[in-house]
């Protein structure tokens, strides 16, 4: 299931000239490319994401799923409650986390899970952007990631998380 948090500006107070910033969750099957569930969780949520998904894992109890997130959803609290609850995530690691040390590949110990790994891939991507005579251009860039997961080795392998992790786009 791929999770990610949305924001849309409304005038639910109805006053004049004054909008409100208000946080909806979406919920996609990656597997099946279908929408789960949406949930509004109004203005007082905004830039609570991760409160709003262990909301909603607690109220629907989910089980053998595993759970793609993005970046805003990285956090070592949220990575151990995921682990108190037995599911599985892929999570992209934000680029400015000192949790990996670099020479030897392990996590600090702000993690509880041992178990969990890092894997770091590069990927090309075009873009189309507009050159300086308003014309489109095809650029390459490439793209690092970091993503920690709790899926066994034995189970999946670093180009299988990859996918996964990429097949979140869908949700976007």
């Amino acid at each position: 299931i791929a999770v990610d948090g949305t924001y849309n500006n409304t005038n639910i107070k109805n006053i004049k000239g004054c909008l409100e910033t208000n946080l909806n969750m979406g919920y996609y099957n990656v597997t099946k490319n279908i929408p789960i569930d949406i949930t509004y969780c109004g203005e007082e949520n905004k830039n609570r994401e991760i409160l709003q998904l262990k909301k909603y894992i607690n109220s629907n109890k989910l089980k053998n799923v595993i759970l793609v997130l993005d970046r805003a959803y990285f956090s070592y609290d949220f990575i151990n409650f995921l682990d108190t609850q037995n599911l599985k995530y892929v999570i992209r690691v934000r680029n400015n986390c000192l949790m990996l040390d670099k020479n030897k590949g392990k996590h600090k110990n702000k993690i509880n899970n041992k178990n969990v790994r890092f894997i770091t891939y590069k990927t090309d991507r075009y873009v189309v952007k507009k050159d300086k005579n308003n014309l489109d251009t095809k650029l390459k860039e490439t793209l690092e990631c970091n993503i920690i997961t709790n899926l066994s080795l034995n189970e999946y392998k670093d180009d299988e998380i990859k996918n996964i992790y990429l097949s979140r786009w869908d949700i976007e």
